[in-house]
């Protein structure tokens, strides 16, 4: 309240005021005049007023200060969010990344081990035919031998 009569200049105005009141008391004829009076009493209402605006003019600021902080923590916050979420789409495309590099890498040794198996089925194959034709040979051999044996 000190600083705001200091701005207000409510001190000089009050001594102005005594200055005024001990004039109208030693003087009769400012007395009777209500035009001074009226000039206190408007005096005291401007000071009374300049230290209500200065009271608004600082909680006005001070509600402003406030906010402003308020917004700028807010603001920080949003952009801490904003990174962990950049953050959590990189790690995301890379782990997108690396699936999908391993999907290749599966499919890849998948066709090659299916290519493995039809070599491999097709040596069985020839193997196995190979094995009939030995047995008719041998069949046939047996029953020339037979034949030859009678």
């Amino acid at each position: 309240m000190d600083k705001i009569e200091k701005e207000v200049g409510a001190a000089e105005i009050k001594n102005d005021s005594k200055v005024l009141h001990e004039r109208l008391k030693h003087n009769p004829s400012f007395s009777n005049n209500s035009l001074y009076k009226n000039i206190l009493k408007q005096n005291d209402v401007i000071t009374r007023l300049d230290g209500a605006k200065i009271i608004a003019v600082n909680k006005a600021q001070q509600k402003y200060d406030k906010v402003k902080r308020a917004g700028k923590q807010v603001a920080e916050e949003v952009e801490e969010v904003q990174d962990e979420v950049n953050s959590a789409e990189k790690e995301i495309e890379n782990d997108s990344e690396v699936e999908l590099e391993d999907e290749k890498l599966a499919s890849e040794k998948i066709a090659e081990a299916a290519e493995v198996n039809i070599k491999a089925i097709r040596s069985t194959a020839k193997s196995l035919n190979r094995i009939r034709k030995l047995l008719k040979k041998l069949e046939t051999d047996e029953a020339a031998l037979k034949k030859m044996q009678t």
